[in-house]
């Protein structure tokens, strides 16, 4: 009988209110789960993997994203320090890094999952951001046997960027778990008026102020309102509601 080498997972991006990143995570090991056996999460949050099939490794809390710059200079730290030492420990067939964090000079083979490149396109607004993208990135990437983009936009960029061959990078959209996602109904009391639905953090690469314009522009022909669910700075909210109430569209 042919021994099943273990698959580990870098789900250390995983924190107790997860982001976005978070929830791709989560979700990417639910859904693998019943399709092998041998799964190995490595994560500060083993509760979130409650009921699984796969084996979860607890690593140190001080990892998890909401930290800010701490969990994110720990979490670098563990991959190349704690993460390492696992994979020399228990040599799985592949490790599966959730987003370009990984483990340099890594004797496991690595597949990597890139999201977008969405600081080197916005300097300004990510500056502590340049280094890890201009230098760690690349070097984790250029060490996967593998690298999986979310989109085609993406997949484009990253081998624009960093140089890498075209057939290590695949695109494979992100996935939605339709037991959640399903239209039950109006997702707001809209007294009958249409809405456009956006949901998200209010970042400034999200370009919420063009949509707001768009928005307003259709309010003007027809009865339209925007919906906003996502968090931001109170600067940032207290910005878009402003153009908001100039632009025409009702807000929410």
């Amino acid at each position: 009988m042919r021994l099943l080498l273990p698959v580990a997972v870098n789900a250390s991006i995983l924190g107790q209110a997860p982001s976005g990143l978070g929830q791709y995570a989560l979700g990417l090991v639910r859904a693998l789960d019943p399709l092998r056996e041998g799964l190995v999460v490595h994560t500060s949050c083993p509760e979130a993997f409650a009921g699984l099939r796969a084996t979860v490794r607890p690593i140190s809390s001080l990892t998890r994203p909401e930290l800010g710059l701490r969990g994110h200079v720990a979490r670098l730290l563990w991959c190349q320090i704690g993460l390492r030492a696992r994979m020399r420990r228990e040599r799985p067939r592949v490790l599966l890094n959730t987003l370009p964090e990984g483990v340099l000079r890594c004797r496991v083979p690595q597949v990597t999952v890139v999201h977008d490149l969405i600081p080197l396109a916005f300097r300004r607004d990510y500056p502590r951001q340049q280094i890890y993208f201009r230098r760690l990135v690349p070097a984790i990437l250029r060490e996967s046997r593998a690298v999986i983009a979310v989109s085609e936009a993406t997949r484009r960029e990253v081998i624009a960027a960093y140089g890498l061959s075209p057939e290590r990078v695949r695109a494979i959209p992100n996935g939605y778990d339709p037991t959640k996602f399903a239209p039950v109904g109006p997702a707001t009391d809209d007294g009958g008026v249409p809405y456009v639905l956006y949901v998200g953090n209010l970042l400034p690469h999200k370009n919420l102020p063009r949509l707001i314009e768009a928005v307003g522009r259709v309010a003007r022909q027809s009865p339209a309102r925007l919906v906003m669910a996502g968090g931001g700075t109170p600067g940032r909210v207290g910005e878009l509601r402003r153009l908001a109430s100039g632009s025409g569209p009702g807000w929410s």
